[in-house]
């Protein structure tokens, strides 16, 4: 079995398209074609809006503790998913109640998986192979809010924290190795017009920072090189991937690598390069190694592209929140060969292949509970739009500085 992994947020996305519509959403952007109660906001924060408060049914677990830090309704709890990818239908589903209330981003390691738990601030391993799909451990800190991407390291794991605005890395035992605030780069004001200074030395689990009070929303960070030493961020608010020198004097600012995007998510390693996910205009843009850009491709009829990623095979699976499916693109043409349906209650996150023992382990695991098939619904119909080929690298590049790329509208 080829298998297919998905960290689904919640089960129950209609309390958070609530709380998008009476907050009013996010500011527009330049380059947004996707209509969702999430991009259709006023420039201006609304009066009144909450931007700080004590998290809702939070508690903060004892260190080494495998506890749930949230007490809310289990029924909106999310759950990670195993898709058999031949068969093109959900074999396991997560029964693991408040446990990891907001599964969200993940990275795999040989026979475990490392797991954020994007309200519960903390970080979960997950067994894959001996007992699939069991958390054995969480990792936590009190820098942790609204947990993000996550990458493994040579000495742990690599965290971006989009509520605190800053980047972690931690290792397994849970010791902070390193950090870096944005907002002692550069990235002092938010969107809601106010100065944030670095939170170094609180506690900010048990807090909720609205997305309008975060200066940046980093929601992807990994390395470069071997070495570690050149760390990639994403930044949401900016529409930028920007380069960190770890051995850079403190304050100086990253290298913008890339500018113009439009709430970017899932930046993702390929053979030839690099792809990143431009959500709000339902594009994927492929650059090359030095990210100069190689392509956009638009999916028309798709909405909110939340992550990608490259199948063992080169195909590149999306995920599209809005149509409430997976969609299987082969490049360079860019063309649809699959759409998996899932649960239209579900608010889905991130999605990788499996490792091909974790794949056999999972299908032949009992399911935590009985999965949820959608299979034989079709939405998402979504096809491609003008693309460029990455054969094109040449010709596509020279709208690209030697400085930083920036991507047209």
């Amino acid at each position: 079995m080829r298998g297919v992994v998905a960290s689904v947020f919640t089960r129950n996305r209609a309390p958070v398209e609530r709380r998008w519509r009476a907050e009013g959403g996010l500011p527009p952007v330049d380059g947004n074609r996707v209509r969702n109660p999430l991009t259709e906001g006023p420039q201006q924060t609304p009066p009144g809006l909450v931007l700080e408060s004590a998290r809702e049914h939070f508690r903060l677990p004892g260190d080494g503790e495998l506890a749930p830090a949230s007490s809310a309704d289990p029924g909106d709890a999310g759950c990670l998913v195993v898709f058999d990818w031949e068969a093109k239908r959900p074999v396991w589903e997560s029964g693991w109640g408040n446990l990891v209330y907001t599964p969200s981003g993940f990275c795999l390691d040989g026979d475990v998986m490392y797991l954020n738990d994007l309200e519960g601030s903390s970080i979960f391993e997950v067994d894959l192979v001996r007992d699939p799909g069991r958390p054995v451990r969480r990792i936590s800190h009190p820098y942790m809010n609204d947990l993000h991407g996550l990458t493994r390291t040579s000495r742990g794991v690599l965290a971006a924290a989009a509520g605190t605005d800053v980047v972690l890395e931690l290792g397994l035992d849970g010791d902070l190795l390193y950090e870096w605030w944005a907002a002692e780069h550069g990235y002092t004001h938010s969107p809601a017009g106010l100065r944030r200074s670095s939170g170094r030395g609180r506690e900010h689990r048990d807090r909720f920072y609205h997305t309008r009070m975060q200066t940046t929303h980093l929601n992807s960070v990994r390395f470069r090189d071997a070495d570690e030493r050149l760390m990639l961020v994403v930044l949401f608010h900016q529409g930028q991937i920007v380069q960190v020198d770890r051995e850079a004097p403190a304050g100086a600012r990253p290298r913008v690598l890339v500018d113009g995007l439009a709430r970017p998510h899932a930046l993702t390693r390929t053979a030839w390069g690099w792809l990143v996910a431009n959500s709000a205009a339902a594009e994927i843009i492929a650059l090359d190694d030095d990210f100069a850009l190689i392509g956009r491709h638009r999916l028309d009829g798709c909405g909110w592209l939340q992550d990608l990623t490259v199948l063992s095979d080169g195909h590149v699976l999306v995920n599209d929140v809005d149509n409430h499916c997976l969609v299987e693109l082969v490049p360079p043409a860019w063309q649809p060969v699959d759409r998996i349906p899932y649960h239209p209650g579900w608010r889905m996150a991130e999605i990788s292949e499996l490792p091909p023992r974790a794949a056999a382990a999972f299908q032949v695991a009992r399911p935590d509970q009985e999965p949820t098939d959608f299979t034989g619904r079709k939405t998402c119909m979504c096809h491609p739009s003008t693309s460029t080929s990455p054969t094109a690298a040449t010709s596509a590049a020279n709208i690209a500085s030697s400085a930083n790329t920036s991507i047209p509208t």
